[in-house]
């Protein structure tokens, strides 16, 4: 009901400040900023559950990814970063796409400047944008190379991802594109444990429901059982955090 639905101020003083430094280029601290935005709410961020020890191994964050009218997606990132007590290392979509004409010849090619400039500034990976086209097969090859560096060269890694890559507007939780187990495959090789979170709105409140952490486990040798078996193993976990009634076809 819209009654029930929290209001999201976008455009405040503080908002401004980040998008400028978004424009200049500098980097910045992904989390402070969020703290920052989600400090802006009306009513809190409601969190469910509890975030575990983060030790010194790897980490991979995984959520659903919706939006609606009046909810942007990029809230989703923002209240799980104002709430982890780690830099996290998010993989973003490259452009915002769309079906019809207009916007896909306007917004899209904006939006892909913009997101260039947020990953540059937070040290992000950016991922082609679903659905995908065939031309992407080498873009998506190289993202998938900057997360392993990333995790190579670090410590202890914190990284985020919405394996669903696009908005439900529904809020249903949809399938992963092909590719997504085969990618978490190869961070479960890599002794990942993994931490689902829930997102939805109730009572006016945007909500984080935080799951059981897990270790993600080792990945079949046959690559089609692979990626259906990581694919699942993920989704389900998420869906574990989910009311009901938006868990889709993984209820």
């Amino acid at each position: 009901m819209p009654a029930t639905r929290p209001k999201y101020p976008f455009i405040n003083r503080s908002s401004l400040a980040i998008l400028a430094g978004i424009i200049g280029g500098r980097r910045r601290s992904f989390r402070s900023d969020a703290c920052v935005m989600t400090s802006r709410l009306k009513t809190p961020i409601q969190v469910h559950g509890s975030l575990p020890d983060f030790d010194a191994k790897p980490w991979l964050i995984v959520c659903n990814h919706y939006g609606r009218p009046g909810f942007g997606a990029w809230w989703i990132p923002l209240g799980i970063a104002s709430v982890v007590p780690h830099e996290m290392h998010w993989i973003i979509t490259a452009a915002w796409r769309y079906n019809d004409p207009l916007r896909s010849r306007t917004i899209t090619p904006l939006s892909r400047w913009f997101l260039r400039r947020v990953a540059h500034v937070y040290g992000f990976t950016r991922m082609p944008p679903m659905p995908p086209h065939p031309q992407d097969i080498g873009q998506r090859a190289r993202s998938v190379r900057a997360v392993l560096r990333f995790v190579e060269t670090n410590a202890h890694p914190v990284i985020g991802l919405s394996p669903e890559g696009a908005d439900s507007f529904f809020g249903d939780l949809q399938p992963p594109p092909p590719g997504m187990g085969r990618f978490v495959a190869l961070l479960a090789k890599r002794s990942f444990r993994l931490l689902p979170i829930g997102v939805f709105e109730e009572k006016q409140r945007l909500c984080l429901s935080i799951g059981a952490a897990q270790q993600l486990p080792l990945p079949a040798s046959d690559s089609k059982v692979r990626e259906r078996q990581m694919a699942d193993f993920v989704m389900h976990a998420i869906a574990a955090c989910l009311p009901f009634q938006v868990r889709g076809s993984y209820a």
